[in-house]
């Protein structure tokens, strides 16, 4: 056992892990990511899920439909950035937490999913569940890498952004 409470072979997989992290990778990461959102964008378009078109819209709130598969795609980016860095930060505890945002990732992607098409209510509450997750991982992460625990917090503070339009959306169309 090392000094540090870490044992060699996990040593051994945490310096082979923090050597693979360089420009190549991040890119990579980020490629993937991108296009996982990208993926659930098009879902959502194609799906012909969340159209609020039909609805009763608060003005001040209008805007975020504009702009939300697009702060998706650039939160992807940041939360794979994240995880590259944690990966390369050589925290002992690098690999739980990069599969902790890993995780976060993908329950993002899954959201049009187990929101029932981007309905109001389950969205509401995917919101909440997104929200609260991401906090989670955001103060899980941050001895690893305090930017990607930032960038998660993007993530929290999107949601919460998008949790209040929904309600007002819920409040205008009962």
């Amino acid at each position: 056992m090392h000094p540090g409470g870490v044992n060699e072979r996990t040593r051994r997989v945490m310096n082979t892990s923090l050597q693979r992290q360089n420009g190549t990778t991040l890119v990579l990461q980020i490629a993937a990511a991108v296009l996982l959102a990208t993926g659930a964008n098009a879902l959502i378009a194609l799906g012909g899920f969340s159209s609020t078109r039909h609805l009763i819209q608060p003005p001040a709130l209008v805007w975020i439909d504009r702009v939300v598969g697009y702060v998706w795609v650039a939160l992807f980016a940041l939360m794979a950035t994240g995880r590259w860095l944690i990966l390369r930060s050589g925290s002992p505890d690098a690999p739980a937490h990069a599969r902790l945002l890993a995780w976060l990732i993908v329950i993002c992607a899954l959201y049009p999913i187990y929101t029932l098409g981007l309905q109001l209510l389950p969205g509401l509450i995917g919101n909440i569940f997104v929200l609260v997750l991401s906090v989670r991982v955001a103060r899980g992460i941050w001895a690893s890498s305090h930017a990607a625990a930032i960038f998660t917090t993007l993530v929290s503070l999107w949601v919460t952004v998008a949790s209040i339009y929904v309600f007002r959306l819920l409040q205008l169309n009962p």
